[in-house]
């Protein structure tokens, strides 16, 4: 398959099992207590365990905490100024502070106590395997640096107070206060855009900026000037998505958090329209009429996700042939939306922009029918799940299950590829009043399998 390329990113490992199933990471959570360190640039764990911290998170991928982020209360500014003592001995090339209003709009995990400064700090081994390799351990485009550890102190009246802290020289700040910029601007939003054609870099005129809050549903609209660029002021607080627009390009998404006057200056290239074609075939190099193609995640020319506002599709003609249209130039990522078929390629396949000559190959699937009771003919108490894992073990890219079964204990499951499965049935939470039930069974494409599961109590 020469005419493939791939790439990783962060977006595509939130795609654990099939796009048809949900499975997603979890987010550990934790308090006051010493956390050991995992893995972080060296000095790192010393300001994590501070006394002053409250809370913490982590998260992704899939709750083994590859980013944490830390939470602290701050009694003054010197103290603070101490805490800032211990970051500039963290043993990292580049370390990164950010100024921003307060008190910080989401609070502390798991309580309601003040954040007034956070410590997000990752896992450079995790960051690598998040953004920069394939899971064959093969990439081919750009490689991402982790990020620098990074502060953000939130400043306000009663909280830490900006001008008296005493920043280590090794320490690069980054202010996003509006008022930074121009008093003037203190206490609305502000945002710095420009708009450019993502292969000539040149700003593109009269680009239309739609900046939509997120509970409100009430829009800003703005134009861009001949250098492509735009100034947005006076924004009310909120959380808005920002959709950008011009004749010719394909629109794209961004996001702008402004829940507290924040500032924001950035620059989103554009992509010309292009398009993907190719057929779709059986594993025996049969056209296959009908089945829907999907491309819902784009990388641009600059190596960079393109948020696009839709999925795009196409279903394939009697020949086997499909052609989706309005794709940025660059790659996509190609995906079967069909019960009855199974890609058999990896999801992480990117397949390059413009391109008419993809293969898709597709198998064909298998149902599973169950019903589950207990030794005395009822349905099950409580609430049961049931997951569907490779015997071999989960692994990313490969077809998984997981879900709670309906309350009578009967479900049907679609779209299963061939494969050799574990299946296990138990209490959810476990343990639970019921023993885990557990098979491994061999599912081949264009079959249906009913299965009858009894449970039995735990004594």
């Amino acid at each position: 398959m020469n005419d493939k390329k791939r790439i990783s990113t962060a977006l595509l490992l939130c795609i654990v099992m099939s796009s048809s199933q949900v499975t997603m990471a979890m987010i550990l959570v934790g308090g006051a207590a010493p956390i050991e360190d995992h893995g972080w640039a060296v000095g790192s764990v010393e300001l994590a365990n501070l006394p002053t911290r409250v809370s913490w998170w982590a998260g992704p991928p899939f709750g083994t905490g590859s980013m944490y982020e830390f939470q602290y209360e701050c009694e003054t500014t010197e103290q603070f100024n101490e805490a800032l003592k211990v970051f500039a001995r963290i043993g990292a090339s580049k370390l990164e502070l950010v100024i921003r209003n307060g008190p910080k709009p989401d609070g502390s995990p798991g309580g309601d106590k003040q954040t007034d400064w956070t410590f997000t700090v990752w896992n450079p081994e995790d960051w690598d395997n998040l953004n920069n390799r394939h899971h064959n351990n093969t990439f081919e485009l750009g490689r991402s640096p982790v990020p620098a550890p990074r502060i953000d102190v939130y400043t306000h009246a009663d909280g830490i107070i900006w001008k008296h802290v005493k920043v280590p020289a090794k320490v690069l700040v980054s202010d996003t206060r509006p008022g930074s910029i121009d008093p003037g601007f203190a206490g609305a939003g502000l945002v710095d855009m420009q708009v450019v054609d993502m292969s000539t870099g040149k700003g593109i005129c009269e680009s239309k900026i739609t900046l939509t809050h997120n509970e409100n549903a009430e829009a800003i609209h703005a134009v861009s000037d001949p250098e492509g660029k735009c100034r947005i002021a006076e924004i009310p607080n909120g959380y808005y998505v920002t959709v950008v627009e011009a004749p010719g390009y394909i629109p794209r998404r961004d996001s702008y958090d402004n829940r507290t006057p924040t500032y924001k200056q950035f620059t989103l290239p554009l992509s010309r329209q292009s398009k993907v074609a190719g057929i779709v075939t059986d594993v025996d190099g049969t056209p296959v009429k009908g089945v829907k193609i999907i491309s819902r995640e784009f990388v641009g020319i600059d190596g960079a996700l393109y948020p696009a506002l839709d999925d795009l599709q196409s279903v394939s003609d009697a020949n086997g042939r499909f052609e989706i249209t309005g794709v940025p130039i660059g790659f996509c990522n190609l995906r079967c939306f069909d019960k009855q078929w199974h890609l058999t390629d990896s999801i992480f396949e990117w397949y390059p922009v413009p391109g008419d000559v993809v293969k898709i190959v597709v198998e064909s699937t298998a149902t599973i029918r169950a019903k589950i009771t207990t030794t005395d003919g009822t349905a099950p108490e409580g609430t049961i799940n049931m997951s569907i894992e490779p015997a071999e073990g989960e692994h990313i890219g490969r077809w998984g299950y997981g879900g709670n079964i309906p309350e009578n204990g009967k479900f049907e499951i679609k779209g299963i590829p061939p494969d050799e499965y574990a299946i296990t049935v138990n209490s959810n939470p476990s343990p639970g009043k019921y023993q885990a039930d557990g098979r491994v069974m061999k599912i081949e494409g264009g079959r249906t399998y009913t299965l009858d599961i009894v449970l039995k109590k735990r004594e």
